[in-house]
């Protein structure tokens, strides 16, 4: 005969939700009627409040009425068996009690867990008024406007009432609070503590308006346009058009080519959704009767009136903790003059921010480029700010300041997070539309289409600071950007001379060569021609300038060609035509430098948000 079962707690990391499965893997191989008993034994203890409150109390019912079912049928039987067959059955009732106090000794340790975790119960109504509320409790309810992307500070759901119609409340225990008894919202359900916490930075690059937009609303963790018809708009920027981060993003671009670097850290404590059909705030309720039944000119500012109040969506889950985001927009092009690559910048970001926040050693220090590339002036003419930052906290008892500036970044770091317990704020939700909380039919399809028009006027064109696609050429890398300072395109017009008289008894067969930085071009030789015109182009196309442009101008003979005389000059942006004194005669010339594209100055040397080729 096999021994009792060994009895195996859980480690207290375990979490409720997971316990069910955690318990049937421990049974290997259960049968029909185990697994019927186990299910009637988690159904009999979730029966009452008072029996989850209290572990002995369903241990020991279950126990007594697995004892008084073996009594009754043997009891039954006994009546009907004679006494030598009562002996050949007694063998199978001690097996049968046998089995059902092994699957006791299995179902215990899920006894054992339910009553730890289970942290809500029902309270009454003494104990109601003298709890406070969870920290957060009104954090959903709450209006929302997905266009600025950001609360509304209106309460569409009632979020202050505590009392049930029975004159009780939810009582839980807050784990992170010294196990202290809070109440919750009659309107909220399914209120958890845990921690999440990430002391691991997230970091991505963002190379248009548009990416870091939808990096934004991922916040929001379901579809926030569902039953609006938003496909219809097309390709358009919708959700966080006219937010902070969008108003930043798109002057960052109107200043120059930039790309976007976000470093990210949260930490969430709390979550709990609202009920399906939760009570309305009394404001709300009132502002929805005043709205007529009719949807036209006259009365499209009353709709207007009530988005501008309470956004367009409401939030109904949320996740509560505190999250500090920093966003980085640097100046593209002159990093890349700079010789950095958009990925050096973002780990140089990462670093810096892992030593002021305290993740790395003590004894950590930025290498040298890395220390180049945030502490130097990095400058190029007369542009300036290479780097700009904003910086986002949610949650926490005092503002987080921005690490690159507090003389202790660590301690205040810690000192937020500490915090976070008893401040949370949102770190993510899910939001759905205003007027599926209207009971009218016809005042909701009237609010829905006015959300739809406000979200529609505050629509950004997918081109606003899309990344822009370079073709192949020479000094210009993927993203349109000059590769080295002090280039640009090159193009020559070798004109015409006049007077040359280089023979004494015949007219001048004159041809002109021209170098550039090794680079070598000849013209045809016009025969018997003293003011020859030539009027031939030649482009060098990128060229590195500082160099010499050299004109010599020869006469052809049978056996030896003559110098007639030379030019030199040192190209400069712009369009320039010349005349030079030769030996014997003048010779002209005509020659441009457009720079690179984000390069300007005499010989291309300065950096320029510009994004055009400059010529003048």
């Amino acid at each position: 005969m096999r021994g009792p079962p060994v009895l195996r707690t859980l480690p207290p990391h375990h979490s409720c939700s997971g316990f069910a499965r955690t318990a049937s893997d421990r049974i290997h191989g259960p049968s029909l009627r185990q697994a019927t008993v186990l299910r009637s034994w988690t159904a009999l203890s979730l029966r009452s409040e008072g029996q989850r409150d209290s572990l002995r109390g369903p241990s020991l019912t279950l126990k007594l009425n697995i004892s008084h079912s073996l009594h009754t049928r043997s009891t039954e039987r006994d009546k009907h068996i004679p006494l030598a067959g009562r002996l050949s059955t007694m063998g199978a009732m001690a097996s049968e009690r046998h089995r059902g106090l092994f699957l006791f000794t299995l179902i215990l340790p899920f006894l054992v867990h339910l009553n730890r975790c289970k942290a809500c119960r029902l309270g009454l109504l003494s104990e109601c008024e003298k709890a406070p509320f969870v920290p957060g409790y009104n954090l959903a309810g709450e209006g929302f406007d997905v266009v600025r992307m950001h609360r509304k500070g209106a309460y569409v759901i009632n979020v202050k009432a505590y009392m049930k119609h029975n004159d009780t409340c939810t009582l839980c225990e807050n784990r992170f609070m010294g196990g202290q008894t809070q109440k919750l919202p009659a309107n909220v359900l399914d209120w958890r503590p845990f921690s999440r916490c990430k002391k691991q930075l997230s970091s991505a690059l963002h190379h248009s308006v548009d990416s870091l937009l939808r990096s934004s609303t991922s916040l929001i963790n379901n579809n926030w346009g569902v039953d609006l018809n938003l496909d219809d708009l097309g390709r358009v920027i919708l959700g966080g058009s006219r937010s902070e981060i969008a108003q930043f993003a798109r002057s960052q671009f109107s200043l120059d080519k930039a790309t976007f670097a976000t470093h990210e850290l949260s930490c969430t404590h709390y979550s709990y959704r609202l009920s399906d059909h939760p009570t309305l705030s009394t404001e709300f309720s009132k502002h929805l009767l005043r709205l007529p039944r009719n949807y036209d000119v006259s009365t499209r500012p009353l709709y207007r009136r009530l988005i501008d109040t309470y956004g367009t969506h409401y939030i109904r889950q949320v996740q509560l903790g505190g999250r500090v985001r920093r966003v980085t927009a640097f100046r593209t092009c002159l990093a890349t003059l700079k010789g950095f690559s958009e990925y050096e910048i973002k780990n140089c970001l990462d670093i810096e921010l892992k030593m002021a926040l305290g993740f790395l050693p003590v004894n950590a220090s930025l290498t040298q480029k890395c220390s180049h590339i945030l502490t130097d002036n990095m400058t190029m003419g007369f542009y300036q700010g290479f780097m700009t930052h904003k910086m986002e906290v949610l949650g926490g008892e005092k503002y987080f300041p921005d690490v690159l500036f507090n003389q202790d970044p660590s301690s205040a770091y810690s000192s937020w997070m500490s915090s976070l317990n008893v401040n949370p704020d949102v770190v993510s939700y899910a939001v759905f539309p205003l007027h599926h909380l209207v009971s009218d039919p016809e005042v909701g399809a009237n609010l829905r289409r006015a959300v739809l028009e406000y979200i529609e006027e505050n629509r950004l064109e997918m081109a606003l600071g899309k990344a822009q696609i370079c073709s192949p050429a020479p000094n210009l890398d993927h993203n349109c950007c000059p590769l080295r300072a002090g280039r640009g395109r090159l193009r020559i017009t070798v004109e015409k001379a006049s007077g040359l008289k280089a023979d004494v008894f015949t007219e001048s067969d004159g041809f002109v060569k021209v170098w550039y930085n090794e680079r070598y071009e000849q013209t045809d030789v016009i025969k018997d021609d003293n003011n020859p015109v030539w009027n031939e182009i030649y482009n060098f196309g990128s060229v590195e300038l500082g160099h010499e442009l050299t004109f010599e101008v020869w006469d052809r003979d049978l056996l030896f060609n003559d110098l007639l005389g030379q030019c030199k000059i040192y190209p400069e942006r712009g369009i320039h035509s010349h005349s030079c004194e030769l030996y014997r005669g003048v010779f002209y010339f005509t020659y441009s430098i457009t720079c690179d594209m984000h390069l300007t100055g005499y010989r291309c040397e300065r950096y320029s948000p510009d994004d055009t080729e400059s010529l003048f």
